[in-house]
């Protein structure tokens, strides 16, 4: 998730920025290589991973299954009584096969969320921009605290989006962009056969 773009120009003073923010990266990673022939692998790699590298998990762990709903991103918003919020998302069908799409919303803030349109259908490799627009209501949230709205796509697989919207007294720039690429997962992964299909507990009537 990204904010929308504002123009198309280059910033030579971000790209200055970006450069400096480079080196200074290829100089802690010496460091750290220095640190790796000097006091061992274990003590360099501790120092890595201070320098923001990620932790690895333990290498028996499980990732959810191929068949969960697929996480596009979250993205969080402040807009004022009145104010508009946008969400753009730019749907592609990868698979080989024409799809058809459904959009709705879900959550505390759904009844203001609108969309140009709601259903769809995308040729292979076809993609389509669309815009979602929250609008902030003039009375406070029911519940007390901010609008949370889970936006779904639905198509080959199910995609959602998580939209966190605060009322503020004034609104800041709201606008975001995410990308979903919608197509079925072919790969047989080691970890697949720990996995079978379950319903929800409360769809059993309380029977396990």
């Amino acid at each position: 998730m990204k904010p929308c773009a504002k123009d198309a120009n280059w910033d030579l003073d971000g790209l200055g920025k970006s450069l400096k923010g480079l080196v200074h990266a290829q100089l802690e990673l010496s460091d750290a290589v220095l640190k790796l022939l000097s006091t061992g692998a274990s003590g360099a790699w501790d120092g890595m991973r201070g320098m923001g590298m990620p932790a690895w998990g333990s290498c028996c762990d499980i990732p959810e299954p191929c068949w969960m709903p697929r996480c596009a991103g979250d993205a969080v918003c402040r807009l004022a009584p009145g104010d508009t919020g946008e969400l753009r998302l730019l749907i592609t069908n990868a698979d080989y096969v024409s799809h058809h799409y459904h959009l709705h919303a879900a959550g505390s803030g759904a009844a203001d969320v609108t969309f140009p349109v709601t259903t769809f259908t995308l040729t292979p490799k076809e993609r389509r921009l669309v815009k979602v627009l929250f609008t902030m209501p003039a009375s406070p949230p029911p519940q007390g605290g901010p609008y949370d709205v889970v936006i779904w796509v639905r198509g080959c697989r199910e995609h959602y989006v998580r939209w966190t919207l605060h009322e503020a007294t004034k609104s800041r720039h709201c606008c975001h962009e995410t990308c979903i690429e919608d197509a079925p997962d072919y790969i047989v992964r080691w970890y697949d056969h720990f996995y079978c299909k379950r319903s929800c507990p409360g769809s059993l009537g309380g029977k396990i």
